[in-house]
């Protein structure tokens, strides 16, 4: 369903995940999460993943996220979480990620992670070009 009325929000990226994030499709929805939000952003901007369809989160999904968080970090891009179901939550709140995270990136709903982006007032500012 398309929204003709939804414009988009300064500094925030938001890409919603279909499916469960396992072994097999790690590593190809790593390149494509870089991709965008490398496309989405500079500094002072956040990808956030909208996860409430995600229903799995394995070892190498949780590698893959840590990964990425490190990627974006380095070019000041923040990852935020929103909406994971109970059994995925588990699974990171098991693993040493959520600390990683940090406080005040994952969030029950997306409108919760929105609303904590647009507090800190960070205006966003382009990527380096090398």
């Amino acid at each position: 369903m398309t929204y003709p009325a939804a414009s988009p929000i300064p500094g925030i990226t938001i890409v919603m995940i279909q499916s469960a994030v396992v072994f097999f499709n790690a590593d190809y929805l790593k390149r494509r999460l870089l991709k965008i939000a490398r496309a989405g952003g500079g500094a002072n901007h956040c990808l956030l993943i909208e996860a409430s369809a995600v229903n799995m989160l394995d070892s190498t999904a949780i590698a893959m996220l840590e990964e990425l968080r490190t990627e974006l970090a380095a070019h000041g891009i923040t990852l935020y979480l929103s909406e994971l179901n109970s059994r995925a939550r588990k699974a990171l709140l098991r693993s040493d990620f959520a600390e990683q995270l940090g406080e005040g990136t994952l969030f029950a709903t997306t409108e919760a992670a929105i609303a904590a982006h647009l507090a800190r007032g960070d205006t966003p500012s382009p990527l380096p070009t090398n």
